[in-house]
């Protein structure tokens, strides 16, 4: 008799704890949220819109592999298929978008150029003063910046989302997007608060 009664006890603990530990979850995912779910379109590249691997640039003839698999002359393949090109590369003027402000555009060249030249004390002159450091990590990636995929408001401030061939530690070019967001001091200027 006791031995059931027992089992029933450990049964209704073990079922509480599964249903504490549920809601618990819940909760938790619910506070890492704001409750909407924001999407963001997808950059648009020369280049396909997927890993850079190099299996792809070895089977494919040298002209379908895109610019970066030509080495300095021009010529094809004979590089590190691996290789990106690092730098700047966003033709400012070809920015459509009503909420771009000229003003951010050499506040966020100076952060792009930081980043792909991976200058620690150029990042975080570029940035807002407060956030200064918090960026540091990015340095240890390559960067090919190649557009401004879009800029859009939220909560008062402006998302810049640069599109990028970064290389990270397992050396495999990645194509992706950061939202560079800007936020108005009090004096009406443009600064870098988060990169995401």
């Amino acid at each position: 008799m006791k031995r059931e009664i027992l089992r029933e006890r450990i049964g209704l603990l073990k079922k509480r704890s599964f249903l504490a530990s549920s809601v618990l979850g819940l909760i938790v995912m619910a506070a890492c949220g704001n409750g909407t779910v924001t999407t963001y379109p997808k950059p648009r590249s020369e280049s396909a819109d997927k890993e850079i691997r190099a299996d792809d640039t070895k089977s494919a003839p040298p002209e379908a592999a895109g610019p970066d698999a030509r080495n300095a002359e021009g010529q094809a393949g004979t590089g590190d298929e691996n290789a990106i090109d690092r730098g700047v590369h966003i033709d400012w003027d070809r920015i459509d978008s009503p909420l771009w402000n000229a003003e951010m555009q050499p506040k966020l060249n100076a952060v792009l150029e930081a980043l792909a030249q991976k200058d620690a004390e150029k990042l975080n002159l570029a940035v807002r003063s407060d956030t200064a450091g918090a960026f540091d990590d990015l340095l240890a990636y390559e960067f090919d910046f190649r557009a401004v995929t879009d800029v859009v408001e939220e909560r008062g401030r402006l998302l810049v989302g640069v599109s990028h061939i970064v290389r990270m530690t397992d050396d495999i070019p990645r194509e992706g997007v950061y939202y560079y967001y800007f936020d108005q001091s009090e004096s009406g200027e443009w600064e870098i608060v988060a990169i995401d």
